[in-house]
């Protein structure tokens, strides 16, 4: 969700509702601006109002390749190329912006305010232990590293050169690719 705080545009990256027992309840709120990329904190009464912004309609994009803090990307309709900040993207998610990868671009008054990756990524497994003999039909997991070289977890069957799905989101195992 985008909105509008004290005339500056802003996403909420993450939102807590908290009720205490005295007092009303309100709203600890993460953002992070969307013309400067800086991070700030909220804290919204109950009954306040905030101004929601309005996004255009997702648009495809296809990542080219990163240089720096700059993500170059390329519209799947037009081809027309355009440079984003690493920053429109979730931190947690900026090691899947690998070459070939689907990002979707969201924009108020034409300009981008928001990228987002696919619930899952497919990533090839640099790195994995071989199957434990000692594992039985439990869910066991280990540890595998990923070609962007982040670790998750994942069951004992994936082995080196598997191809994963990832939630970029939060980094974990989703299931084998097909």
């Amino acid at each position: 969700m985008v909105i509008s705080l004290s005339s500056v545009l802003c996403q909420v990256t993450k939102s807590q509702m908290v009720k205490p027992g005295k007092g009303g309840a309100y709203n600890n709120l993460e953002l992070a601006e969307v013309r400067r990329g800086r991070k700030r904190a909220a804290r919204l009464r109950s009954d306040e109002k905030v101004e929601t912004a309005t996004l255009g309609n997702p648009v495809l994009h296809t990542v080219l390749y990163e240089e720096g803090d700059v993500v170059h990307v390329m519209n799947a309709e037009t081809f027309e190329q355009l440079e984003l900040g690493k920053d429109l993207v979730a931190e947690a998610a900026r090691p899947f912006l690998m070459d070939g990868e689907d990002i979707s671009l969201q924009s108020i008054d034409g300009e981008v305010a928001v990228a987002s990756l696919p619930k899952s990524v497919a990533v090839r497994v640099a790195h994995t232990d071989e199957m434990s003999k000692t594992a039985t039909k439990d869910a066991v997991f280990k540890p595998a590293t990923l070609e962007n070289g982040l670790t998750v977890m994942v069951p004992q069957f994936i082995q080196t050169d598997s191809v994963i799905d990832v939630n970029p989101n939060d980094g974990t195992y989703v299931g084998k690719s097909s």
